[in-house]
């Protein structure tokens, strides 16, 4: 974990603040009393979406659930440390850096 990025809220990636948008509302309980349980459910719920695609090859495809569960991973790692007294619930203090 690079506490660098914690500090910095730095992430990668297009589709990143609506994965924090759905990490920060888990993980401050805004999913309770529904079917969102886990990180799982929600990769579940936006790979069922087909919203979230790539570029291959000239065309637009679906992501993958398991491509979607390792960047949902990669964003948690932050998340999960960050005080949840002191975020934007909506990730608009987040930066992306695109490759």
């Amino acid at each position: 974990m690079d506490e660098k990025l914690l500090a910095e809220r730095v992430y990668y990636g297009r589709q990143t603040h609506i994965y924090v948008g759905y990490l920060r509302a888990f993980k401050s309980g805004y999913f309770e009393g529904t079917k969102i349980r886990r990180i799982t459910d929600i990769a579940r719920l936006l790979a069922t979406s087909e919203n979230f695609t790539k570029r291959t090859r000239g065309e637009q495809k679906p992501l993958t659930y398991s491509t979607i569960i390792t960047e949902l991973e990669k964003v948690w790692a932050i998340i999960k440390q960050e005080d949840t007294t002191q975020i934007d619930p909506y990730g608009y203090d987040v930066r992306i850096n695109y490759r």
